[in-house]
């Protein structure tokens, strides 16, 4: 297993050294870059008695697979045989797809104030429909109240 943390940390040495330069066009510096790529090595990952492929990594039958993540946003998997052109056209590819559907940003102060602002929306729309379960019987009543209450628990 420690082994497989220490490759995961080369890999992921390996990957910024590739995209550092890129990543810095788009104001991402490396010291920000390492806080916000993660990879997750297979061996790591998975149990190497559930998959097949994973116990080939393990007992070195297969090429090493890994998963690189943004912001934990999927971008790419990388195989170890894999190029640097390869793997820079891999990430860039992910981080591409990450960032058209808006799951990857670029700043990431504008990320937590968007991830705050759709708690915040997700908040009000449930005190929405909890306010519009009718209550004119005291069954009802009852009801929204224990049903206010649940979602007063699972707010906090």
């Amino acid at each position: 297993m420690k082994a497989g943390i220490s490759q995961e940390k080369q890999i992921k040495d390996l990957v910024i050294l590739n995209i550092r330069k890129d990543m810095a066009d788009f104001g991402i510096a490396e010291p920000e870059l390492r806080e916000r790529i993660t990879v997750k090595l297979d061996i790591v990952q998975f149990n190497v008695k559930e998959d097949e492929s994973v116990w080939l990594q393990d007992k070195g039958k297969a090429p090493f697979v890994c998963e690189v993540y943004f912001d934990a946003v999927w971008c790419c998997d990388l195989h170890e045989s894999d190029s640097h052109e390869k793997l820079i056209k891999k990430y860039f590819r992910g981080f591409l797809k990450g960032y058209e559907s808006g799951k990857i940003r670029l700043n990431r102060f504008l990320a937590q104030l968007a991830d705050e602002q759709e708690a915040k929306s997700i908040k009000e729309a449930k005190k929405g429909v909890v306010d519009a379960m009718p209550s004119s019987t005291p069954e009802e009543k009852i009801a929204k109240e224990i049903v206010k209450e649940i979602v007063k628990e699972n707010n906090e």
